[in-house]
């Protein structure tokens, strides 16, 4: 049984790297409060756009996206518990 949600990192913490066409994101920078984190799915959506692009599902380690464009992006992360 969980006991307290899952901590989401700073910013800082979670953009492992990042550069005008790829980020990678350190999922591990979660902490668990409590309640362990099995696995994320991610996507991203382009600022000003309504559409969502799925990144990776499923992943219990750090993801790496590499084909972005020069443009502003907003993350999701959904956790799976």
């Amino acid at each position: 049984m969980c006991t307290a949600a899952p901590i989401v990192p700073a910013q800082q913490s979670i953009l492992a790297e990042v550069n005008s066409t790829s980020v990678t994101l350190a999922m591990d920078a979660w902490q668990s409060g409590g309640c362990a984190v099995e696995s994320f799915d991610v996507a991203l959506q382009e600022m000003g756009t309504s559409v969502w692009q799925t990144v990776e599902n499923s992943i219990t380690g750090n993801v790496v996206s590499s084909s972005l464009d020069s443009s502003l992006y907003q993350p999701r992360f959904s956790l799976i518990l």
